[in-house]
């Protein structure tokens, strides 16, 4: 199971995910992804920084179940999510999958300074 943490910046939320991706990556990356949206619901969250600090192999099939589901796991309020993706292996799969987010409004970044700037313009 991944670790999630929380930040209260003054114009988002920052979220860290920490753990290492298993056999088990497409529940944990869910389970972790309903953490985020309970937590950004009861404080009235709107923007949204997630920094993956995941180790180990993403699986192409659960990036994109993951990302297909964003919408069902309860994050379609919140108004941008910047997701940071540190792996360059994973931040390409993860990019790939951003078109199939739906309705929530997600960008693929791999550093955290762009992220930052893209979440508050």
């Amino acid at each position: 199971m991944y670790k999630v943490s929380f930040i209260e910046e003054e114009q988002y939320l920052k979220s860290v995910v920490l753990g290492e991706r298993k056999i088990s990556q497409k529940t944990d990356g869910a389970t972790a992804w309903v953490k985020i949206a309970e937590y950004c619901k009861s404080k009235n969250v709107k923007n949204l920084l997630v920094i993956s600090k995941l180790t180990g192999q993403l699986d192409l099939v659960s990036s994109y179940d993951i990302s297909s589901s964003l919408e069902l796991l309860g994050l379609s309020f919140l108004d941008k999510i910047a997701f940071v993706e540190t792996s360059e292996e994973a931040y390409s799969i993860n990019s790939f999958s951003k078109k199939y987010t739906g309705k929530v409004n997600v960008e693929i970044f791999n550093n955290e300074p762009n992220a930052k700037s893209w979440l508050i313009e």
